[in-house]
């Protein structure tokens, strides 16, 4: 009988999160709304992400590191003050997305968005102090009702897409449902933790989380314009095409099985790494093995037999989107090597925020260069370079610096055989 911890249970969270992203693409794509709209629709989460995403995941992943550290008392009070934080950084986003979001989208040359920015200000307004919620869940242990949220999140936001789409409504009628399930969220995140009263925000350590974010955010803004300056590379050099656009965006989606077990790995370790950093050693190497046994050979299935599945899901609309899809397959051979969790455990943020910088380098430069050899394929394949050379560096800084060496938390023979075959496959697959 399957023991559910709640490493496990947030892996399952983000596996019901992602599949219903993926499922929500796919109801899209088969909908009345057409590639134009879907580009539009595509086009607004860029942008929006490209504002939040940073801030975001730095402020989530110091509630971790930080939140780990307290007794219960004063994490609920340190939730208090976080939640605080993050409702007043996503009004000042709404704020600015309603005043000067036009004029951004008119700077990486979107095409006119500002019927709808209002409705979709409200919505990052929303969503983004949300995303506290399972984190939270998963610092207390409560692995039952992370479960249960994720069914929740999941099929409300499956509900959010479909019923517009496929009622014959627009835009505006999708974002005021995808409003209608962030408020949902914020309802069940009061219900769970503040129905007895709000606690008093504990200063103190909202002002160490903040400076243990700083450097965190910074890195994730970085590693954000790696998908921003992408997605602007594609608008740009094709004109602002919403449908050339809506191709790169579905070919460039990552398989959710491989991107959620690795993230959700990653950030389940970091307290367990803060609290017993040596004997989490073997924990991190075992659970990254499990996870290369899953996910290198579901990448080969679908690397050799996507052509077969793809349209079937995306429809034939999408077909230019499978060479994409397949170069981009290739990522699991860094999603699977952890050496970021325990750079965070060890406070060494600052060092990952110049790791970062260099990596976004890496990809602008690659990106430029590639996508004249390769088109948009070259764009996804600077993109997997620049992801390897981020883990390789941490890898070293690791064993340069504090003597830990790759063995002890990853089984470097395994990764580089299944690394090996994967490649193999991809080289028939394009020849």
């Amino acid at each position: 009988m399957l023991q559910w911890t709640e490493s496990s249970s947030f892996q399952l969270f983000q596996v019901l999160r992602q599949s219903a992203v993926l499922l929500g693409a796919i109801l899209l794509a088969n909908s009345p709304l057409g590639a134009q709209l879907i580009g539009s629709f595509e086009l607004y989460l860029f942008l929006g992400t490209s504002l939040s995403a940073f801030w975001v995941n730095g402020l989530i992943q110091a509630f971790l590191r930080v939140s780990a550290s307290l007794d219960e008392i004063y994490r609920r009070r340190f939730l208090a003050g976080a939640y605080l934080v993050l409702l007043l950084f996503s009004g000042i986003l709404a704020l600015f997305m309603v005043f000067r979001g036009q004029a951004l989208a008119d700077l990486l040359g979107i095409p006119v968005l500002l019927p709808l920015l209002p409705l979709y200000a409200l919505f990052l307004f929303l969503n983004g102090p949300a995303f506290i919620l399972e984190h939270v869940l998963l610092v207390e242990k409560s692995s039952l009702v992370l479960r249960r949220y994720g069914v929740y999140q999941s099929l409300g936001y499956l509900a959010a897409i479909g019923l517009p789409a496929y009622a014959g409504m627009g835009l505006a009628e999708l974002f005021g449902a995808l409003v209608c399930w962030s408020l949902g969220k914020h309802i069940l995140l009061w219900v769970l933790f503040f129905r007895d009263g709000w606690p008093v925000p504990d200063k103190r350590s909202t002002i160490h989380w903040l400076k243990v974010a700083l450097p965190l955010v910074g890195y994730a803004l970085i590693g954000g314009m790696h998908e921003s300056f992408d997605n602007w590379l594609v608008n740009y050099r094709f004109a602002g095409d919403p449908g050339i656009f809506a191709v790169y965006r579905y070919g460039s989606r990552e398989l959710p099985l491989s991107l959620v077990l690795s993230t959700a790995l990653s950030t389940a370790m970091i307290p367990v790494l803060v609290q017993n950093t040596t004997d989490a050693y073997d924990l991190l190497r075992q659970r990254s093995v499990r996870l290369m046994h899953l996910l290198f050979p579901i990448t080969i299935l679908l690397l050799m037999s996507s052509e077969a599945w793809f349209t079937l899901l995306f429809s034939e609309t999408f077909s230019p989107s499978i060479p994409l899809f397949n170069t981009l397959l290739l990522v699991v051979i860094s999603r699977v090597v952890f050496p970021q969790s325990l750079m965070i455990a060890l406070g060494q943020q600052k060092i990952m925020l110049w790791v970062s910088l260099a990596e976004l380098l890496l990809n602008v430069v690659l990106s430029l260069s590639l996508v004249q050899l390769w088109g948009l394929q070259g764009i996804i394949a600077a993109t997997l370079i620049a992801y390897l050379f981020e883990k390789l560096v941490y890898m070293g800084i690791l064993y340069l610096k504090f003597g830990i060496k790759p063995g002890a938390y990853h089984n470097l023979q395994l990764w580089i055989c299944y690394s090996l075959i994967l490649l193999a496959v991809y080289a028939w697959r394009i020849s």
